[in-house]
């Protein structure tokens, strides 16, 4: 039985000739279409919005009440004994309070993290996951790596990042000399079905993002109000 990388790639070869094929009936019914289709295929990518709209105002919400709340949190613990009964029931609400949107706001970080680290599914195909010309992926070796600092052997990894730079650097440019009209267009499609997938992924990621952030505030608003209602009917004392 073929193993699941093996089943990627077969998969992967039968998709890339469909296209191949797409694209040379094409030009063989109308050479003249390349252009123009060329041209289509870059003004739609140029229109899309990629960027995310919502992240950074629900992580920055979510640390700003880490660091106000934890503040808070502490003024109630420090403060909580020396005051009224009635103060300290209203005391231990805000502390109760301040705790939950503490617990959201570390989740929301802690979802972002995780999705700031993810690899795309589609970046483990090797030649239809993404273009060459567009994402470093396919443009720079698998087997390069970026350090800030070299803690050793300094001039000999600066070297061999060098040479490696370069040595990609003859490749790139003979792929981009040599492309033909076909195979531009062919990249243009590629990069323009991965941002519409990313699209569609930043989208979902974001609304999973907003619904944490809703309902884990509005429960952190219900659970001191459940108390308070509890003490009231003398379930609590």
């Amino acid at each position: 039985m073929a193993s699941f990388s093996e089943q990627i790639r077969v998969l992967e070869e039968r998709t890339e000739k469909r296209l191949n094929a797409e694209l040379e009936a094409v030009e063989k019914l109308d050479a003249k279409a390349i252009p123009k289709l060329l041209e289509k295929t870059r003004t739609r990518r140029a229109l899309l919005s990629i960027k995310p709209e919502f992240t950074p105002e629900v992580v920055g919400i979510a640390k700003e009440i880490i660091a106000f709340g934890g503040a808070g949190l502490g003024f109630a613990l420090a403060f909580g004994e020396k005051m009224p009964a009635e103060f300290g029931w209203f005391t231990i609400l805000i502390g109760t309070f301040y705790l939950n949107l503490i617990v959201v706001s570390l989740a929301i970080l802690a979802w972002f993290f995780m999705q700031a680290r993810t690899r795309y599914p589609w970046l483990y195909l090797n030649r239809l996951g993404n273009s060459d010309q567009y994402f470093y992926y396919n443009a720079v070796p698998t087997n390069y790596s970026f350090a800030p600092i070299y803690m050793y052997r300094k001039d000999r990894r600066i070297y061999g990042a060098l040479e490696s730079y370069l040595g990609n650097l003859s490749k790139f440019a003979k792929r981009c000399i040599t492309e033909t009209p076909v195979e531009e267009l062919k990249n243009e499609i590629i990069q323009y079905h991965l941002l519409l997938f990313y699209q569609g992924y930043l989208d979902q990621y974001e609304q999973q993002l907003t619904h944490t952030a809703i309902y884990g505030f509005s429960a952190s608003l219900c659970v001191p109000i459940v108390i308070l209602a509890l003490r009231n009917m003398g379930v609590v004392p």
